[in-house]
């Protein structure tokens, strides 16, 4: 696959704010549509997950091992105790930091000048 410059500067725009997940082609089509770039990405952190046990427990290790924000954050969602799992835990903050980056991620968008590629025809 080969990446035109604008779509390598993109890219590495969703990688530094840890949004991997997306790449340039969602966000020039998006651009190109009008779309509500924010509104858009949000739904796609909702999609986000952190599956298999392992992944799980090491990425609340790194980000919350006392699990005290993440408990807060699965109880103001509404989650009883007894419906947690390390993966619903993980995903839960996982999604939560995806938030919080959101923001950066949007300024960086909005201040980046996006070129409309010129097609052969």
């Amino acid at each position: 696959m080969t990446y035109t410059q604008q779509q390598i500067e993109l890219n590495k725009i969703l990688k530094d704010n840890g949004f991997e997940f997306i790449d340039a082609f969602e966000i020039e089509e998006l651009h190109s549509e009008g779309a509500d770039i924010t509104e858009n990405i949000q739904e796609r952190i909702n999609e986000q997950e952190i599956i298999y046990y392992g992944k799980a427990m090491e990425y609340l290790l790194e980000e919350d091992a006392s699990l005290s924000e993440v408990m807060e954050l699965a109880s103001d969602l509404g989650y009883e105790t007894k419906n947690l799992n390390s993966e619903l835990l993980a995903t839960i903050l996982y999604q939560q930091r995806l938030n919080e980056k959101l923001g950066d991620l949007v300024s960086a968008l909005e201040s980046f000048e996006f070129k409309e590629e010129e097609t052969e025809e």
